[in-house]
């Protein structure tokens, strides 16, 4: 997988994480990722599970969170996301 690329606000490289949360106004099931920095709290661009894998992602539920195929795609896609916004 690629490296993630510094924060476009603060530079910070080497605290950025990946967020998962339950997609809002939508049926159970339906989730959204997103790399975030967490020294200024900037978030990337979210994608959704039912744009990336077309359908609802099951849920692991020990942590309520897409399983992980689902979570594997989702990764990548943010990280895409994350890394070819606009300014670098």
């Amino acid at each position: 997988m690629a490296e993630l690329e510094s924060c476009p606000f603060c530079g910070n490289t080497s605290n950025l994480d990946l967020q998962f949360r339950e997609a809002k106004g939508t049926r159970r099931g339906y989730y959204d990722a997103a790399i975030y920095c967490r020294k200024c709290y900037c978030y990337g661009p979210r994608v959704r599970s039912e744009n990336v894998i077309g359908k609802r992602a099951l849920v692991d539920g020990r942590n309520e969170i897409p399983a992980l195929p689902y979570k594997d795609a989702m990764r990548k896609a943010a990280l895409e996301k994350w890394n070819g916004r606009i300014g670098k």
